[in-house]
């Protein structure tokens, strides 16, 4: 009966272990040292009563799945009298020395690591009316839960077989393990704030802003136009929603200047603009533009409406011959119906006169 017992809290802690999972990763590899307390059930066909059991224990990981253990298990005070009702004997207290190494193999090294192991060993049986020596082999099934990378308690039922004999132990035990270290899964910061993407609220912060806990921008940090450039180094503090910037917070545009006089065709000065925002493009492949052709007032709206949209076409021609995808760039012509600057001077008309980039 307590042999059925110790296999049915053998199989109980195998079953624990499979359903056990992997939370957290830890290193590979280390030299553990424990100590470990629990029961020692004697095979029935000897008639002796079950003991408290206690052992040392050492492992050395080599690496994520295997380590190399080493057990000191000894049981005391055992009560060895026999009695299949004819008779009665006393062969006096005993007690059971186990002597083994083992091959264990880990199914994961999160901080829940189930495992199962087999190895072999001496057992010796010293009792007051003589000792007995045997060599068993032994198959084990446990888990082991890491409290920190390197203090861990485990949990394991072992069986132990030798000349037609099977003994069964349930020990837990406290251990450490020296050397080992947590390591993390890789964690992003993508916007380099310190506030890693899978807490950050605001995943574009500019680069040495002032965050708060949830990675937002605060005081000096803050981003008025929402350009994703804070408004301490924003040199275009009042940015249209949407535009695309440059790391000064200025959106990227061409004026007047960079087209012939009255013509949709781009002089070479525009050149070094658009290659800027062709690299910007390449570097971000979610992004897609509207490119908005703009006009100052003078002359027939018609005509500016008709300008300003051959001026955006052209710009986006440039950019597709750059590699940029057609299907990412979408042309349009406002003529001069979203002056930025009054048309009544000529720099207020030369600013109007434009080519804007703003993210769809």
């Amino acid at each position: 009966m307590k042999k059925k017992m110790s296999l049915a809290v053998a199989a109980a802690v195998l079953g624990l272990s499979a359903g056990a999972g992997a939370q957290g990763i830890y290193s590979d590899t280390g030299f553990g040292a424990e100590i470990a307390g629990g029961w020692y059930w004697p095979d029935s066909d000897f008639d002796l009563d079950d003991g408290s059991a206690w052992g040392v224990g050492l492992e050395y990981r080599f690496d994520e799945h295997w380590a190399l253990q080493g057990w000191y298990i000894k049981t005391e005070n055992f009560d060895t009298t026999n009695d299949d009702g004819d008779f009665t004997f006393t062969a006096g207290d005993g007690d059971v020395e186990n002597i083994f190494g083992a091959l264990t193999y880990y199914f994961s090294n999160g901080s829940w690591q189930p495992y199962v192991s087999i190895g072999g060993g001496q057992a010796s049986y010293d009792f007051d009316i003589g000792d007995d020596d045997l060599w068993q082999f032994n198959v084990g099934a446990g888990l082991k839960w890491h409290i920190t990378p390197g203090f861990f308690l485990r949990g394991e039922g072992r069986l132990y077989t030798g000349q037609g004999n099977i003994d069964t132990s349930l020990l837990v035990s406290l251990g450490y393990l020296f050397g080992q270290h947590a390591k993390s899964a890789p964690v992003l910061d993508s916007d380099g704030d310190g506030v890693m993407d899978d807490a950050d609220a605001c995943p574009n912060t500019a680069y040495g802003v002032d965050v708060d806990s949830s990675g937002c921008a605060v005081g000096a940090g803050m981003d008025s136009d929402d350009d994703g450039v804070a408004d301490n180094i924003d040199q275009c503090p009042q940015t249209i929603l949407g535009a695309l910037v440059d790391e000064t917070g200025c959106g990227y545009q061409l004026t007047g200047a960079h087209f012939q006089f009255d013509s949709a065709e781009l002089n070479l000065d525009a050149d070094t603009i658009l290659n800027e925002v062709a690299e910007r493009m390449a570097d971000n492949p979610g992004i897609s533009l509207t490119v908005g052709g703009h006009t100052d007032s003078v002359g027939d709206e018609d005509y500016n409406l008709d300008l300003s949209e051959r001026r955006a076409q052209a710009v986006v021609d440039y950019l597709t011959g750059r590699g940029v995808d057609a299907a990412r760039l979408d042309a349009v012509g406002y003529g001069s119906s979203m002056p930025v600057a009054s048309n009544d001077t000529a720099e207020g008309r030369s600013a109007n006169r434009r080519v804007v980039f703003v993210r769809d």
